[in-house]
C-alpha cells in the first residue's frame, strides 16, 4: 500500500473498490478519474487517448495551442508517474475537432498534416515522461 503519493491535489482517505484505504484524489479538470482506483488495482500502466481537441481546439496551430488542456495531460502524466504508474498514449480516438470535420474530415487531404502538428505537439509537450505513444 502506497503511503503518500505526490498529488497536486487534495488527498483525502478514502476506501476503494477492493476495500482496501488509499488516499485518494479526483482529477476533475475535463473528466473525473480517480486515482484511487488506479493505485488501489496495482496497475502498471494507464493507456488514456489525447483529445486533439482539447489540445488544439480548433485543430491547428495556427488557431492556437489550449494551455489548459495541456495543463491537464501534464498533470495526469505527473500523477501517474509520481506512483510509479508508466502513462500510454493514444493520439487519436474519434475526437477530431469540428472546425476540421466541418472541412471534409479525413477526406480532406490537408488533414495529414494537421494530424502530424497535432502528434508533433504531443510528443514535444509530453515525449519527454510517455515512452508509449
Amino acid at each position: 500500500m502506497l503511503s503518500q503519493p505526490a498529488f497536486h491535489a487534495h488527498l483525502l482517505p478514502v476506501m476503494c473498490p477492493l476495500g482496501c484505504l488509499c488516499l485518494g484524489v479526483s482529477m476533475n479538470l475535463y473528466i473525473s478519474i480517480t486515482k484511487t482506483t488506479v493505485i488501489c488495482l496495482q496497475l502498471h500502466y494507464y493507456r488514456f487517448s489525447l483529445s486533439w481537441p482539447r489540445l488544439l481546439p480548433d485543430g491547428t496551430l495556427e488557431g492556437g495551442i489550449n494551455p489548459p488542456g495541456v495543463a491537464y495531460y501534464n498533470a495526469l502524466i505527473d500523477g501517474l508517474l509520481a506512483v510509479g504508474i508508466e502513462p500510454m498514449i493514444t493520439l487519436y480516438h474519434w475526437d477530431l475537432p469540428q472546425t476540421l470535420q466541418d472541412t471534409g474530415g479525413w477526406r480532406n487531404e490537408d488533414l495529414v498534416q494537421r494530424f502530424a502538428d497535432y502528434a508533433r505537439l504531443a510528443y514535444q509537450e509530453f515525449g519527454d515522461r510517455v515512452g508509449y505513444h
